[in-house]
């Protein structure tokens, strides 16, 4: 307001051409500049650049261009869509309801709820850290939608011979994949249960991306405006985080997998197969405890995998006693 005063002072005086005394033109200036620089400088606090991330817990980063309403005070919780619901809540609530049904029958109210949980995490296009989010032990895999594979059919249904033990065999035989993403290391043990663990077939291999725009996509990532405005405001942009933000991956983002070889498991019997083969993930969605992934393609035989084919993962350590599954990627060294 002061500033504003004082503007329609100097254009008055300009108007009567009576200028004023240099003590109250220096002091209708200073003014001026004061409050314009008060207003940049609030202004450059509350914007939200488009490269900027909201992180959320266990890995996942939000893009606050996601974001449709966003203020200094909603940062820190985002929001998808329209929604109450953030990414965290979203990612809870979606294990929570795979769990359910993994145990007990669901209903179709459960199922509907499931698919828009898919939907709003995979419309988040979060980013996320290889590391932590690919990287790790087994994940237990959900078919969500799309042509059943045939490795979920491997499971033979009978009582309770599922995985798990100690009062959790009722989770049933399971299936997933175990990632290994550590220095130029990219492996992958491919997981099926047909009796629990006393009959199951393992399948390995390696991935790579398979995305032209990578290096692009995570330049962009790294630099955001506030990378240029802080040093100018006297601030500084952390080496760290620059370096963490290079290491993030954007969803969604494209694998190649290849398989070479193959084992069966019997009573703790262990088989060689000759098996090989070609298959495509896209990442829709990466946190720690969860994925989901979608098949763009078929694999080369696609009796395994068929196009259209989306699967979520759950971390291991959600359904069974943290140790209770060993490390298959160092099982297959």
């Amino acid at each position: 307001p002061s500033a504003g005063r004082h503007v329609t002072m100097m254009r008055q005086a300009a108007a009567r051409k009576r200028p004023l005394s240099p003590k109250r033109w220096s002091t209708a200036l200073l003014s001026v500049l004061v409050g314009s620089s008060f207003h940049f400088i609030v202004g450059c606090t509350a914007f939200v650049p488009p490269n900027a991330e909201v992180t959320e817990p266990r890995g996942a980063v939000v893009p606050a261009e996601n974001h449709h309403s966003v203020s200094l005070m909603s940062v820190t919780t985002p929001l998808v869509a329209s929604s109450d619901i953030t990414i965290s809540g979203a990612s809870d609530e979606l294990i929570s309801l795979l769990l359910k049904h993994r145990r007990t029958a669901t209903s179709k109210g459960d199922d509907e709820r499931i698919a828009s949980l898919v939907g709003t995490l995979t419309s988040a296009r979060v980013q996320f850290d290889p590391a932590t989010c690919l990287d790790g032990p087994l994940y237990v895999s959900n078919v969500v939608e799309g042509p059943p594979p045939l490795w979920e059919k491997f499971g033979i249904k009978i009582g309770r011979f599922g995985s798990g033990g100690s009062g959790k065999a009722s989770i049933g035989n399971i299936q997933g994949q175990q990632y290994r993403y550590r220095d130029e290391e990219r492996s992958v043990v491919n997981y099926a249960e047909i009796l629990g663990k006393a009959f199951h077939v393992r399948a390995y291999g390696t991935y790579e991306r398979d995305d032209g725009d990578t290096k692009a996509e995570e330049k962009q990532v790294a630099i955001s405006p506030f990378d240029n405005i802080l040093p100018f405001l006297g601030g500084r942009v952390s080496t760290s985080k620059r370096k963490e933000n290079a290491n993030l991956i954007q969803c969604p983002a494209d694998f190649t997998v290849s398989v070479t070889k193959g084992s069966f498991f019997v009573l703790g019997k262990r088989l060689d197969i000759p098996i090989a083969g070609t298959g495509y993930l896209r990442v829709l969605y990466a946190d720690e405890n969860l994925r989901i992934f979608v098949s763009p393609r078929s694999t080369t035989d696609d009796r395994w995998e068929k196009a259209g084919l989306k699967v979520a993962q759950i971390n291991i350590k959600c359904l069974v006693e943290e140790g209770a599954f060993e490390d298959l990627c160092a099982a297959s060294e």
